[in-house]
């Protein structure tokens, strides 16, 4: 008896079109040698229902708690209270006032001293920051650094013999993205990045997704889906609800998703949407990075802008067509705040020194791609 194999073939299309023309043909053939290899994680969103879109300041529930962390809440039976004196245990926030809520304090046990202090328990104290919505963790006066980095695939050369990957996985500075991308067209070598602070500095760390929503099947690499990337990173301070790039426990997703995964989902919320006879449908926005101007004969910016350009009514395109010719189309970006504390010894700053950052939805496929970056303090 021969086996019926039931096979959607706009998935398998669109499983084979991840990534360059090397990582193309490396699926065809991997996947005529063994149709199997897409069954098990190969999927497209075809229709999605009911939808929230939560308020962007917060839902009153999440108000409520950066009230609360930041010492404002109103609430009965909260008692808030603020100091201005400095805090001799931590000299890096002298300049910001304490902030917490008057408690009870148990009971003295047989052979301990009363405590003479007004039991308060602290909070934050900071207004919600981009990044920060319930824990600022920089000081008032700490100074300032920006960065915007972008997440891209490429083909990577890595050794002298020649041996290349054709879906290498890097972080690079925004502004690099066009002389790097295109391996037919670069003008800079790929690089690991290292990017650099102040101990003592405040950063705020935008990301922006530009890679496939998966990695493609190959002789080394099975389809594996990587909707989301999440910049995670190690030893500085930051709120761990929401600049931990990863999605732990009641943490919030800190992700961003690929440009194909923001078209893939708009695209089935309106295919629903449209069927239930509504008219509020969702659009498709150009990226900042797409959207700026290029310098005169600066080719690689406008192909760049080419690649990353929303047409118009491009949500109601053929996705197959975006796909091809404005394959960074929906790109996102996210943003993540961080404080890089000083290790002091005394009067001594030892620093943080070499910080590690690396994805932590796809970690166990990204380490094999080379999706790697660091922080230099």
């Amino acid at each position: 008896m021969t086996e019926t194999r039931l096979v959607n073939q706009d998935v398998v299309d669109e499983a084979l079109s991840k990534g360059g023309l090397t990582a193309r043909i490396n699926a065809a053939k991997v996947y005529a040698q063994n149709p199997d290899a897409l069954t098990a994680l190969a999927e497209v969103w075809e229709t999605i229902g009911a939808v929230e879109f939560p308020p962007h300041a917060g839902t009153p529930q999440e108000q409520q708690a950066m009230a609360f962390h930041a010492g404002r809440a109103a609430v009965p039976g909260l008692r808030p209270v603020e100091r201005t004196d400095p805090d001799p245990s931590h000299a890096n926030w002298r300049d910001s006032p304490r902030r917490g809520y008057l408690t009870e304090r148990v009971a003295s046990v047989a052979g301990q001293a009363p405590a003479t202090a007004e039991p308060v328990f602290w909070v934050n104290g900071r207004e919600p920051q981009p990044g920060a919505p319930f824990a600022d963790p920089c000081p008032i006066g700490a100074p300032a650094r920006g960065y915007k980095a972008a997440f891209i695939q490429t083909e990577l050369t890595v050794n002298k013999h020649g041996w290349f990957d054709p879906q290498a996985r890097m972080v690079t500075l925004e502004q690099d993205v066009k002389d790097i991308i295109d391996a037919s067209t670069r003008v800079k070598p790929p690089e690991p990045l290292f990017f650099r602070a102040n101990s003592g500095d405040c950063i705020t760390y935008k990301a922006s997704n530009l890679v496939p929503n998966a990695l493609a099947v190959d002789d080394f690499q099975i389809y594996t889906p990587t909707d989301t990337i999440g910049q995670h990173i190690h030893l500085v301070k930051f709120d761990v609800t929401s600049s931990d790039g990863s999605g732990n426990g009641w943490n919030y997703e800190d992700g961003t998703f690929s440009p194909e995964e923001v078209r893939e989902r708009i695209h089935a919320i309106n295919h629903a949407r449209t069927a239930a006879g509504r008219s509020d449908l969702l659009a498709l926005r150009t990226h900042p990075l797409f959207a700026a101007p290029c310098a005169e004969g600066d080719q690689l910016c406008r192909n760049l802008a080419d690649q990353g350009t929303c047409p118009p009514g491009a949500a109601q395109m053929d996705p197959h067509v975006l796909r091809e010719k404005h394959p960074l189309c929906g790109a996102q970006r996210t943003v993540q705040r961080w404080y890089a504390d000083p290790l002091l010894n005394g009067a001594k700053d030892h620093t943080l020194r070499t910080v590690f950052a690396h994805d932590h939805f796809g970690p166990s496929s990204h380490q094999q791609h080379g999706l790697y970056a660091a922080l230099v303090i």
